[in-house]
């Protein structure tokens, strides 16, 4: 069954916005320098590399088949066995509040990478916003955190798949 997943307004706004001032920075170096086009050439090629990788691991939507749950990327799918998970939680904004990304991306075509914070420790994102949040922890107590556009159906799914539903979260 695949769950859709929609960047929130910020992570809209993020994307854009990095697009047109990477677009600006290049113009204006270009226009600016011609004794310097080399130098020009390789930032870029960097801010384009920048956003290519950011849009490559992005998540897309989410699978859930028989055995697993996919995070569907443009590029590397991650499969989380449904075997590894321990359980499924619906998290609320409180929870988030204050949330830290330590490495990868904070709302360019979404947040995907590691963030912690103080009530949840530390976590795996592959988000496109900071609503709609369910958290899967795994049986190595590693967290994970998706954003279906319909989370209680993707947890209804989840459920009758024989997960666990944490219901201190709910």
């Amino acid at each position: 069954m695949i769950f859709k997943t929609t960047l929130d307004n910020i992570a809209k706004l993020t994307t854009v916005g990095v697009a047109l001032l990477f677009f600006v920075i290049i113009a204006i170096g270009l226009l600016s320098s011609k004794d310097e086009s080399e130098k020009i050439i390789v930032l870029a090629i960097i801010l384009i590399l920048i956003y290519g990788f950011s849009y490559a691991f992005s998540p897309k939507m989410y699978e859930i088949t028989e055995d697993s749950i996919i995070v569907k990327r443009p590029y590397r799918d991650v499969v989380l066995k449904l075997s590894q998970i321990k359980s499924i939680s619906k998290i609320d904004d409180e929870q988030l509040r204050y949330t830290v990304r330590t490495f990868w991306v904070g709302g360019l075509f979404g947040y995907f990478g590691k963030f912690w914070n103080k009530k949840l420790g530390m976590m795996t994102w592959y988000a496109t916003r900071r609503n709609k949040v369910i958290m899967l922890t795994t049986t190595k107590d590693n967290k994970i955190i998706l954003t279906p556009n319909k989370p209680k159906k993707f947890i209804a799914e989840c459920n009758r798949l024989g997960l666990q539903t944490d219901l201190n979260h709910l």
